[in-house]
């Protein structure tokens, strides 16, 4: 059992980089993972690599266009609860 086992983390820009680093970090120690950013195919790789390994993950889509993304919340419960908020 992880150290984050029964947490939801939200991670933006987990499409690529250090965002998609922190992504699959987090999914090792048992944390549900909801991944969001600006491109939905990057983001659809990510969640597909926490779910290769043994994860739990879902995205969202961030819309640029406003100041929130896709991601108010709503989605927590996909991944199994209600984001943690440190």
């Amino acid at each position: 059992m992880g150290r984050l086992q029964g947490k939801v983390a939200l991670v933006t820009g987990a499409g690529q980089g250090v965002g998609q680093g922190i992504a699959y970090a987090l999914a090792a120690e048992g944390a549900a993972v909801a991944v969001t950013g600006r491109t939905a195919s990057k983001l659809d790789d990510t969640v597909a690599g926490i779910r290769e390994r043994g994860g739990k993950g879902h995205q969202g889509k961030a819309d640029r266009k406003g100041h929130r993304g896709s991601f108010h919340g709503r989605e927590a419960p996909q991944c199994g609860g209600a984001l943690n908020r440190y």
